[in-house]
């Protein structure tokens, strides 16, 4: 029998590149030979230059006008409105150069991403469309682009978004619920040593997403300000500006701080791993990443809409506190310096190890669907 061939759709907007990530090392640690291809499906060679232009802008928005965002959430949700948008993106999808990327079709076709439209035009390009499963990365606010009429199984990350979907009338034999794709070959390293309680100098991880956002300044300035012995590094992604104004900072700090400040980098692992706390908005793949760690988490902000909900689950599953604004993140992590045992109670190795294993779940799905395309595709020749 041939090797499945996988094709993961993904956009270069918010997490959903990682998660592809994460689902493209899942599925090689279980079946070396298999074949996957990631698909960026806003780039411009699949569809019209300035839809692709608007989606890929995604974290500048968020990081400018986040209530914005939020408003558009809210107002893109009803089902007309769905309708519309995914009429208008199939439209605006280039169908010669879709037919050309399933040309040789896939036996399962995942997308990461909520279908927006593109998903409407496969079967206008294919005589026969693939297994799609969607797998959902939005917790507890469920937008219903998420809803695809071309999804065959979709694979929730928890049980509020299961409970939506199920609200949302989704059959029950297309929906799992298999935890948070997160990269576990990163942050769940075989033999990784129990977290220690803090040495020295508590060590602080801020980190806004690609976008810098969560008001990341002033936090650290309130933090900066309070005298205690602490080494932050702060994770600026793409915002520029943010990593100029914290770099000010770091001439004008105490001599009990210690400030790094770090733009894009690929060593969030090892910083998660030698970490004593993580202070970040609510993110879920970032979030996820930290409770993989059993690093305790602060959450100072979360992006209106989609990430809505968030925080609050977080800190009912026992792995973080929230933050209602700088002065409060300062007075938490005061109480941390104060009390380390404080730290203790927001590690869950049992939640830990289910979030490990989620990929790997959600990789052995998609290989047994690829299996039976396999099988009925063998059977037809």
């Amino acid at each position: 029998m041939n090797s499945p061939r996988i094709q993961i759709w993904t956009g270069n907007v918010g997490g959903h590149n990682r998660i592809a990530q994460a689902l493209a090392w899942g599925l090689t640690q279980q079946q070396p030979d298999v074949q996957i291809e990631l698909v960026d499906i806003y780039s411009p060679s699949l569809v019209n230059r300035r839809f692709s232009r608007t989606a890929n802008s995604y974290d500048r928005f968020v990081a400018r006008a986040p209530w914005l965002w939020g408003v558009a959430f809210y107002a893109s949700r009803p089902r007309p409105v769905v309708r519309l948008v995914r009429t208008v993106a199939s439209r605006l999808t280039r169908r010669s150069a879709l037919r050309q990327l399933l040309g040789e079709p896939p036996d399962v076709l995942v997308s990461v991403i909520p279908d927006v439209g593109q998903l409407g035009a496969v079967p206008r390009v294919m005589h026969s469309k693939p297994t799609v499963i969607m797998v959902v990365s939005d917790l507890v606010n469920i937008h219903r682009a998420w809803l695809s009429p071309q999804a065959d199984l979709v694979l929730a990350p928890t049980e509020p978004a299961m409970a939506a979907f199920r609200r949302y009338k989704v059959p029950p034999a297309r929906l799992q619920l298999v935890g948070y794709p997160m990269r576990s070959g990163l942050f769940c390293p075989p033999g990784q040593p129990p977290r220690r309680p803090p040495q020295g100098a508590l060590k602080v991880l801020f980190m806004g997403g690609a976008s810098g956002s969560g008001r990341m300044l002033a936090h650290i300035e309130h933090l900066v300000a309070t005298g205690l012995r602490l080494e932050i590094t702060a994770v600026c992604g793409k915002n520029t500006r943010l990593q100029r104004q914290l770099a000010t900072l770091v001439e004008h700090s105490a001599p009990g701080i210690q400030l790094n400040v770090l733009g894009y980098t690929d060593q969030i692992p090892q910083l998660m791993h030698s970490a004593d706390v993580l202070i970040t908005k609510a993110g879920p793949s970032t979030v996820f990443e930290a409770v993989a760690c059993q690093l305790p988490v602060v959450l100072t902000a979360h992006l209106p809409g989609q990430e809505g909900g968030n925080a609050e689950f977080f800190e009912q599953q026992g792995v973080a506190v929230r933050s209602s604004g700088p002065s409060e993140t300062a007075r938490i992590v005061a109480g941390f310096v104060a009390d380390p045992r404080r730290l203790e109670r927001l590690r869950q190795p049992v939640l830990a190890e289910q979030t490990c294993q989620a990929t790997p779940k959600i990789a052995e799905i998609i290989l047994r669907a690829a299996e039976g395309s396999l099988a009925a595709r063998s059977q037809i020749n």
